[in-house]
């Protein structure tokens, strides 16, 4: 919009330009080459002018105002501006959420190597732009942000074992966030989000975690055995107190009434069974009733 608006002007002064020379033309016949001499550098003044001194701060930015070279500390916000034509200019800063992302290496508190990559959300503080612009220019990401993250990790990360480091991540990561913002909080850039998307270890380090794991999860599994085996053991004896328990408490039910009862049972259920036949020898002959002698021979005595 503003660089057509700029056009529209630079046509106008033109047209109005062409049209002045012509009516000097028409009414005087005459060519003055002073007057047109100061007419055209009136013009090629005011058009750079009009150039120079309209604009626009793009939306997500602030327009910081420089006269002469120096920070004003004036701070425009979007949307057009009018400034100073050839004095001052204006430096457009970016507010929005900006990202960067590094590599940080560093010593664990067990003196184990540790790269760490982390990601950081930002932005720059919208009302201190002029402050950021004199002190850094547009140069924030390398000479501040970068190095402050590199101290932030180093800082924090010394004070944690490489085991503590896995196990206590987000402990690591709000320890790394409040060392960084104390760091950014003097140059005007506030933290929107920051996250540690990687721990590495030296390959050492990483076989001998690995090997704890394996035998971690053996122990594990032969506890539970243990535990199934323990299990399994106290049901059986628990099993064998009951079947114990049962036999005493038979035995002790058993009398000789009890005895003498289930002998006459036993006797009414030969009796019910037997078919009226005395037990015979087999012979090759025929079969012989079997007598019981004995018992007739003290009969006839």
């Amino acid at each position: 919009m503003i660089t057509t608006l700029k056009i529209i002007i630079a046509i106008a002064s033109l047209v109005m330009l062409a049209s002045r020379f012509t009516k000097m033309e028409n009414r005087n016949r005459v060519w003055y080459p002073k007057q047109i001499a100061a007419s055209v550098l009136i013009w090629l003044f005011f058009i750079p002018a009009v150039f120079t001194s309209i604009g626009t701060v793009d939306p997500g930015y602030r327009g910081v105002v420089v006269r002469l070279g120096k920070v004003t500390g004036r701070v425009l916000g979007e949307g057009i501006y009018i400034v100073l034509p050839y004095m001052e200019w204006v430096e457009q800063m970016n507010v929005q959420i900006l990202k960067e992302s590094i590599d940080a290496t560093a010593s664990s508190k067990d003196l184990q190597d540790v790269s760490t990559q982390v990601a950081l959300n930002y932005r720059l503080k919208a009302d201190r732009v002029a402050s950021v612009y004199q002190d850094l220019r547009q140069e924030w990401a390398p000479r501040i942000i970068d190095p402050a993250i590199q101290e932030a990790v180093k800082a924090t990360t010394a004070r944690y074992s490489a085991e503590q480091l896995i196990t206590m991540r987000e402990t690591v990561r709000e320890g790394i966030q409040r060392a960084l913002q104390a760091r950014l909080d003097a140059h005007n850039i506030s933290i929107d989000a920051m996250s540690i998307t990687d721990f590495k270890f030296s390959k050492v380090f990483s076989d001998t975690i690995e090997q704890k794991v394996v035998m971690s999860q053996q122990a594990e599994r032969a506890q539970r055995e243990l535990e199934k085996v323990k299990f399994e053991s106290e049901q059986a004896v628990v099993k064998a107190r009951a079947e114990a328990e049962g036999l005493r408490a038979q035995r002790e039910e058993i009398t000789d009434m009890l005895l003498r009862l289930r002998m006459v049972e036993n006797e009414r259920a030969a009796i019910a069974k037997w078919n009226g036949s005395l037990p015979a020898y087999i012979t090759a002959g025929a079969p012989i009733p079997f007598l019981n002698l004995s018992s007739n021979q003290s009969q006839s005595r």
